[in-house]
């Protein structure tokens, strides 16, 4: 009888633990909001990075094997709030667009002025 209701409460425990692992993870997806970058430049983007504004390591290549051509546009799902944007071109010139604000926009236009002037030209 003793074995039986320890079965019964290791197994109601793990039943209680993978729904509140469940709740989390959904809780975490749905605070998750696309975003869209809109490469309105002459560039092809290769490689586009998004980290954090307060942090210092980027993510992973959220192009992957694809590049976005000119007039074309990508979308990145992330949590509301502010990033730092890694660009890298054809060229491969590299250029970062500090805080971003991901909270109350949903998109980043890009366009040449604003790379050129990202890379250091004027």
């Amino acid at each position: 009888m003793f074995n039986n209701l320890k079965n019964r409460l290791i197994t109601s425990a793990v039943l209680l633990m993978a729904s509140f692992a469940t709740s989390v993870t959904a809780s975490a997806q749905d605070y998750l909001r696309t975003f869209t970058v809109y490469n309105h430049s002459t560039f092809t983007i290769r490689r586009l990075f998004v980290a954090p504004s307060s942090s210092t390591r980027w993510g992973y290549d959220r192009l992957g094997t694809k590049v976005l051509s000119p007039d074309w546009k990508v979308t990145v799902d992330l949590e509301p709030g502010y990033y730092d944007i890694k660009l890298v071109d054809e060229d491969g010139d590299a250029c970062v667009v500090n805080n971003v604000d991901f909270s109350h926009s949903d998109y980043l236009d890009l366009n040449n002025r604003n790379l050129l002037s990202c890379e250091g030209f004027r």
